[in-house]
This record gives structure tokens, sequence and C-alpha cells, in this order.
């Protein structure tokens, strides 16, 4: 009997090929948040640790159990839902509760990936949903901040102060703080891994330099937050405090980069950057919550096919389609009979 050969799948152009797995993508990713990780289990001791690593494992336990019941094939070796726990981890507050990190993984892992179909398929940012979930629910959990430990064998004690952010305080009585670097270097209240631009920014540049990322969506991001925060105050220290607190450097270059949930025209990414710039000034400015990055991200991913429809992928050799206008996502006014 004859061995049938294998037929050569022949599909239309472009062809595109790389070599970068989703497996060595997210290796690189866990590599970028190491720095931060470091820090963190500096600044609040052994509880950071702890935080990510059971993070870390819901979210695998959650995605091979949903993979299992689904009846396919389990997606743990991708690393895509190590990442998401880490991201997690980083954005909660080290007095967490530990279901409280049980609810974040599971909606991001069964809810918002495996629900659409897994990876590549979902439609938001599973960690930025996730999180913007616990800061609508739970907000007293995820707003009770204390003082760095600094020190790794540091335990919280059960009396511990809860502190107010600098961006807490910049919004209630418009102080801003008084040691800008420490604020930079992450010596101060905050969230887990957010804290300290200065090894998020070292860990981001670290993927825009191994074209993992695209500098296009965190520059414009980054930009966005500096010119409007600069144009409202005209305060250079206001400015600074607005980029270094809070959450924006993690979300610019870990969250909002997400190839599957961001434009993939290089025009489509500036103009999502400029959105989610704009949406978290709207947020801290005008809005009841003092962090608006997660919830930026989570409304710019939602525009995003609108801005792939707008700004199209040009590619060499593809018969190009007719843009699409914005006024074609209007509603149509129906004639009269």
């Amino acid at each position: 009997m004859k061995k049938h050969k294998k037929l050569l799948l022949v599909s239309a152009s472009p062809h595109l090929k790389t070599a970068q797995a989703t497996s060595w993508i997210m290796f690189n990713v866990l590599i970028a948040l190491l720095p931060s990780f470091v820090a963190s289990c500096y600044f609040f001791g052994r509880r950071a640790l702890f935080i990510t690593l059971i993070s870390v494992s819901f979210s695998l336990g959650f995605e091979y159990l949903s993979r299992l019941m689904m009846g396919k094939l389990p997606t743990v070796s991708d690393l895509s839902c190590v990442v998401t726990g880490v991201i997690i981890a980083f954005c909660l507050p080290v007095t967490v509760p530990v279901w409280l990190v049980a609810v974040a993984n599971f909606f991001a892992i069964v809810i918002v990936k495996q629900c659409f179909g897994g990876i590549g398929l979902n439609i938001v940012n599973p960690a930025a949903a996730a999180l913007s979930l616990l800061m609508v629910s739970f907000t007293a959990s995820m707003t009770k901040f204390i003082a760095p430990l600094l020190g790794f064998a540091q335990i919280i004690p059960e009396d511990a102060t809860v502190v107010t952010t600098a961006l807490s305080q910049l919004k209630a009585s418009g102080q801003t703080p008084q040691n800008l670097f420490n604020i930079f270097m992450g010596n101060t209240a905050g969230n887990i891994g957010e804290t300290s631009s200065f090894l998020l920014l070292i860990g981001g540049v670290y993927l825009i330099v191994r074209r993992i990322s695209n500098w296009r969506i965190p520059v414009s991001f980054i930009g966005t937050v500096a010119i409007i925060s600069l144009v409202k105050s005209f305060d250079f220290t206001f400015m600074l405090t607005q980029l270094f607190s809070g959450t924006l450097f993690l979300a610019a270059f870990f969250m909002a980069v997400d190839p599957v949930t961001s434009p993939q025209s290089q025009s489509g990414k500036v103009v999502f950057g400029v959105i989610c710039g704009v949406a978290t000034c709207y947020i801290r400015f005008f809005g009841t919550y003092t962090e608006g990055a997660v919830f930026a991200v989570l409304i710019a991913n939602l525009v995003t096919p609108v801005i792939d429809s707008l700004l199209p992928v040009k590619y060499k050799g593809v018969r190009t389609v007719e843009k699409k206008k914005l006024s074609d996502f209007l509603p149509k006014r129906r004639k009269a009979q």
C-alpha cells in the first residue's frame, strides 16, 4: 500500500514568517518582569513572593482545568497564563486576601480568555479585565496599602497602618510628594509590582530592544499622559508624579502592548496609545478612582476593531480594500416609506 504524500498547503499572500514562538515571547516577558519582582520582595517582604506564586498557581490551574473540561489540548506550556498571573499579582496590594487572587485569575483565564477560545482570540486583555472587576467590586481591599517594609524577611504586622499613595494624596489635597526619586525607584506605598517605574522602564526597554514589543504604544501612552498633565497644571512635579505613581508604566509596557488586543498597523498603535493616555487622565482627574491606567487599557481594547478598520495594515502584493470611514460605524438613518 502506497503511502500518501502530504499535500502542500497553498494560501493567498501575504506569507508572514517568524521564528518567535509564543512560549519564547512569554519567557522574555517574564525576564523583563523579573527585576520588578525582586524589588517587590524587598519592598513588601516575603508576602509579595507568596501572592505572586499563588497567583501564578491559580492561573496555571484554571487554564489547565478549563481546557480539560472543554476537551481541548492543554496550553499551559506557552507560558501566557504565567504572565497573566504575574501581572495580576503585580497590580494587587500586598495585603490582599488569597480568595481575591483566586477570583481575579478565574475571571481572567476562564471568562475572558478561554470562553472566547483561548490565546489569540480574547477581545480584551485578561489581566486588565480582571483587575477592573476587582477595582469596581472590591474597592476597599484593592486600596489597602502599607508603607514599604524594606526587607525580604520582614513580615507585615497585624496592626500595620494603612497609608495613602502619592496619587491618592495628590488627588485629595493637591499636595505633590517631597521625594520623587523614591517614588521613581519604588520606595513608596502601592501595589506589589507597580511602584518601581525605573525597573518597569528597564523591562519595557528590554522588550522593545528584543523586538517583542512595539515602542509606539508605550511612548504614545506615557507621552499623552505627560502632555495632558503638564497642560493641566503647568507644574513638572505634578506631571512627574502622574507618570511615576500608580500602574502607568506597568500598563503601558506590559498590558497595552498585547498584540492580540492592540491594533496591527503602526499608525493604529499610536492612536491606541493616545486613547489610553487620554482615558487615563480623564479617570484620574475627573473620576472617583485615583488610578485609571488599567481601565484605560480595557477601554482602548474595545476600540481596537474600529482602529483596525480605519487604519488597516498595508501589505505589499495584496490588493487593497476600500478604507472604511468613521461614519460607517454609526447607525444608518432609515428612509421614510
